[in-house]
């Protein structure tokens, strides 16, 4: 086939079912058209399930769409996500996590959105909306608050990553990448990228002084996976470790401080983060303290993001020394009073532990 128009890049280990259903969202959809134009660019960390099956029964039924590379051994994620991105040939990038599905209709009108954008050289990146999925029920929209199929301006794009949800962004599948950008990213990739835990943030991050125009799509992918099930104390390092990647960004002078600064506070004194930090005590005290215990040690060597982080050490040292039954009882009062629907409150949801993060988020 010609280079395709958009690979659909998939870092995947010890997860063939998963990685199954995903396939079969991605060619269900598909006609002998978009067949021309798409590639899926599967890296696999040396996985010991039956994924090579899989990968092998996709491929007999669609040769020249499928790219296939093992690893000689598990080297993390963030090396597995790098080595896909390396291997796609697509004009866009698109990586997604092997247990998130694509909606119905998404492969064609991705396709048929970069023909359209293609010869606008100002456009390099896609922001993609998604719905997070639990059962039947959707419990979170990225990128809800922009408009669907539309176009954002250099200051637009600012204004956006300030005010709005930034580390949607954390999500793999919230973005399609020009390969130029991947590429001048590899370029410039420094010994602090090879551990970084977020490097399709990074890749935004390193990007982003040179964006002129984004475009959002409509809500394309089923954020399905574990992600949602985790312990709430992974979720406060979760959003934490994008703070760290903002901080290298300020550094690697790629964001401007001010910007950087601005984005901090919004992850880091929202209502929904003071919520999380004290559910997060309630569902696991002890993982809790591993959680305040880790931030405590992070040190800014910027005095704008050390400054809001100390402040956030604060708060999370507060909440530590408060009772657990009053922060429970104070937290369902919360709750009902203000509406909120903590589906995680009325339900008891099982959780992996830190040991046992999906692949995508974890650098062992």
């Amino acid at each position: 086939m010609n280079e395709p128009l958009l690979s659909i890049c998939i870092p995947t280990y010890n997860r063939a079912v998963f990685l199954k259903r995903l396939c079969e969202s991605i060619f269900t959809q598909t006609d002998e058209n978009v067949l021309g134009k798409l590639e899926v660019c599967i890296s696999d960390n040396a996985s010991t399930d039956s994924t090579g099956v899989i990968v092998k029964e996709f491929s007999s039924r669609y040769p020249g769409n499928i790219t296939y590379k093992i690893n000689d051994k598990n080297y993390g994620a963030v090396y597995n996500l790098f080595q896909v991105l390396k291997t796609a040939k697509g004009e866009y990038l698109l990586c997604i996590g092997d247990d998130d599905i694509f909606i119905d209709g998404a492969i064609s009108y991705l396709t048929k959105l970069i023909e359209k954008i293609k010869n606008d050289e100002e456009i390099k990146l896609i922001l993609t909306k998604f719905d997070s999925r639990q059962g039947n029920k959707i419990v979170f929209r990225g990128f809800d608050s922009l408009q669907s199929d539309k176009i954002y301006f250099n200051k637009q794009i600012e204004d956006f990553f300030i005010k709005d949800k930034f580390w949607c962004n954390g999500f793999a599948g919230a973005q399609a990448f020009h390969r130029d950008l991947i590429k001048d990213y590899f370029n410039n990739l420094t010994s602090q990228d090879n551990h970084n835990q977020w490097p399709h943030l990074s890749i935004l991050l390193h990007s982003l002084r040179n964006l002129k125009k984004i475009f959002v799509t409509k809500p394309i992918i089923y954020q399905t996976g574990d992600g949602l099930f985790w312990l709430r104390a992974n979720w406060i390092l979760v959003l934490f470790h994008k703070i760290i990647v903002l901080d290298n960004a300020i550094t690697k002078n790629e964001i401007k401080i001010g910007m950087a600064a601005k984005i901090c506070s919004g992850i880091l004194f929202s209502n929904s983060m003071l919520r999380l930090i004290v559910s997060a005590k309630i569902e696991d005290a002890d993982k809790f303290l591993m959680v305040v215990k880790e931030v405590s040690a992070y040190r800014s060597s910027n005095r704008h993001m050390r400054l809001r982080i100390n402040i956030f050490k604060l708060l999370l040292s507060t909440i530590k020394f408060i009772p657990l039954k009053v922060l429970e009882a104070v937290y369902l009062f919360y709750l009902k009073v203000s509406g909120i629907d903590d589906f995680r409150a009325k339900v008891n949801i099982p959780t992996v532990t830190l040991r046992d993060k999906r692949e995508g988020m974890s650098t062992s």
